[in-house]
């Protein structure tokens, strides 16, 4: 058996009895590429790891030199100088199983599966992964409506809230059921490209098996892509600013919307600030809805240029309240109400009733503190939104 690799598996797979389903041997793809791009990849996924061999190594008793988990290989040739030296922490998420089995540390919430339910992804608050599964379903009915069918940007922390978590839009191999994809049409490259995309429980708890947990949602459907429904202000305040101020703000949008005869919505962002969000048919593409969000976020600044800026050069936000307008543009997403915070505590994203924003300090709201206002859920201040069918005002849109 003094035969290189890759004259091994040729060999095998030309035996008569092959190596199909029904054959008791099975043989392993592989990938002949650089090893660095595939860790990346492989860190992008989420995979458990890799295993690179040398394809000219002949057969030896035992684990091989050249056989090295990937992680170990990559370092040995970022030292050698042959590749630049990826960030290894983000190849620590799990892989979605196909079955349960509670001896590998498996639980499963209605035949939905996930592994190591016990790690924990926020060290403030203790949340575990299991935690985090069963809150996205104890919302699913409130946060599915304004994810589904729409393309996504996740945040996931593998290694929790503490370390460096990272962003996914794309699909890859290996996704847990339940999480699909969407093809789109890069703006950069004209090429299509799989987006994320859930629209179920089942595919909730998958974004919880891949241990995100942020969801960000583009303002428009899967099946209508170049034309939004939804259009949002993004009301970010700088430190020096209070509370009281920022609530004022979301007010006076909600007022000047209200005089077009638009109805808005207004809802924490599980940070510092607001977001007034107006639901739309999906009438007008991209440019001409990022064009009305600008005149109106550009009028309350020249309005009042010591309170608002619509640049978003740190420099000129001192002391003001930046109007992000460039929500509402194609690939741009916003978080989505209900959705944790990849933050200390994990924070939540809260659907809001006006009337809160008179509160004297801002509304907070946690994954850990669920029992504390689940009963919210039975007023959610957004369900009206998914009723809501306006059209923007013909004189806006000129």
């Amino acid at each position: 058996m003094g035969l290189p690799l890759r004259e091994r598996k040729r060999i095998l797979d030309e035996l008569p009895e092959g190596t199909g389903k029904k054959s008791p041997v099975r043989l392993s793809d592989d990938l002949t590429a650089d090893g660095n791009e595939v860790f990346k990849k492989a860190c992008a996924l989420g995979a458990e790891g890799i295993v690179s061999k040398l394809a000219s190594a002949k057969y030896t008793w035992g684990r091989m030199r050249e056989d090295k988990p990937a992680k170990e290989a990559v370092q040995e040739a970022a030292n050698a100088g042959k590749v630049a030296k990826p960030d290894i922490s983000q190849a620590k998420s799990s892989a979605a199983p196909h079955s349960v089995d509670r001896k590998r540390g498996t639980t499963a919430m209605k035949n939905r599966a996930i592994t190591h339910p016990d790690k924990v992804l926020d060290a403030e608050s203790g949340m575990t992964k299991r935690e985090l599964a069963e809150y996205y379903e104890a919302v699913a009915e409130h946060l599915l409506p304004h994810i589904a069918d729409r393309p996504l940007s996740v945040v996931r922390c593998p290694d929790g809230t503490s370390k460096p978590c990272f962003f996914q839009k794309h699909v890859g191999f290996g996704l847990p059921d339940g999480v699909k994809s969407v093809s789109v049409r890069s703006r950069k490259t004209q090429k299509r490209e799989d987006y994320l995309t859930v629209d179920s429980i089942e595919g909730l708890a998958g974004l919880a098996q891949m241990d995100v947990i942020e969801i960000h949602p583009w303002g428009s459907r899967n099946g209508s892509l170049e034309h939004p429904d939804r259009i949002v202000f993004d009301l970010d305040l700088d430190a020096a600013i209070d509370w009281k101020t920022l609530a004022e703000t979301a007010k006076e949008f909600k007022r000047r919307l209200a005089k077009m005869d638009l109805e808005s919505f207004v809802k924490s962002t599980g940070g510092k600030g607001l977001h007034v969000v107006v639901p739309i048919r999906p009438d007008h593409e991209w440019p001409v809805i990022k064009e009305f969000a600008h005149n109106l976020a550009l009028n309350l600044e020249q309005e009042n240029p010591e309170l608002y800026v619509t640049k978003m050069t740190k420099a000129t936000r001192k002391n003001r309240i930046y109007l992000d307008y460039l929500r509402n543009d194609r690939e741009a997403t916003s978080v989505a109400p209900y959705s944790p915070r990849a933050r200390s505590g994990t924070p939540v994203a809260m659907p809001l009733r006006w009337s809160e924003l008179s509160a004297a300090k801002a509304p907070a709201f946690h994954v850990m503190d669920f029992k504390k206002w689940r009963q919210r859920l039975r007023h959610d201040p957004w369900a009206e939104m998914l009723k809501v069918k306006q059209k923007l005002p013909a004189a806006a849109t000129e």
